[in-house]
């Protein structure tokens, strides 16, 4: 009797929509609330801005407490105890000679509180809720974070003035800091 351990190989039956690998470049952000106390240059204006997106994953969900040692072994705490926590998503945008980006971040920065008078804004017009999608290579969603209550944390925006020729506004990184929720998957294969 031959054991046939391959049989389950029918290449024909693997091809379908959803067996090519994801890349980096495939993805979608939408500010679905902005914060409302500043300067937005809009929706589209800025998904065309941001370069990348870093922060997301399973690395959000870590399941919390520490280990319990019981006569010298590590036992690890009970699946199911992971905490919604606020996390920080962070983005990478190009700003142009427009300085739209740089305007962006300096406002909702200094309206969280004024380097100057150290006054605030109220915080329900300082906040704001991203949706990160992922897009498979025919940039269909395959998976989406919702990000709510976000404010900015410690933005980079480098204003070199050295007398060389190079980019000013490439690689400035909002990063925001707030509630990211369980991904939810679009689009798994049916068996």
């Amino acid at each position: 009797m031959a054991d046939n351990l391959l049989d389950y190989l029918d290449y024909n039956k693997m091809m379908d929509d959803t067996q090519e690998l994801l890349t980096s470049d495939k993805w979608d952000v939408s500010f679905d609330k902005t914060p409302a106390a500043c300067y937005w240059p809009g929706d589209t204006f800025m998904k065309f801005r941001v370069k990348s997106v870093s922060g997301l994953g399973m690395g959000l969900f870590q399941h919390s407490g520490i280990d319990t040692e019981i006569r010298g072994f590590s036992t690890p705490v009970q699946p199911g105890q992971i905490k919604l926590t606020n996390q920080i998503v962070t983005f990478e945008l190009l700003d142009y000679e427009d300085q739209s980006i740089y305007v962006f971040i300096t406002d909702w920065s200094f309206k969280c509180c004024d380097p100057v008078t150290q006054k605030s804004y109220r915080a329900q017009d300082l906040r704001a809720d991203f949706t990160y999608t992922r897009l498979n290579a025919l940039n269909q969603p395959v998976r989406r974070y919702k990000q709510k209550n976000a404010l900015i944390d410690n933005p980079t925006y480098e204003d070199v003035m050295n007398g060389d020729r190079s980019l000013v506004g490439d690689g400035d990184s909002i990063p925001v800091k707030g509630v990211v929720f369980p991904p939810e998957f679009l689009n798994l294969p049916t068996t």
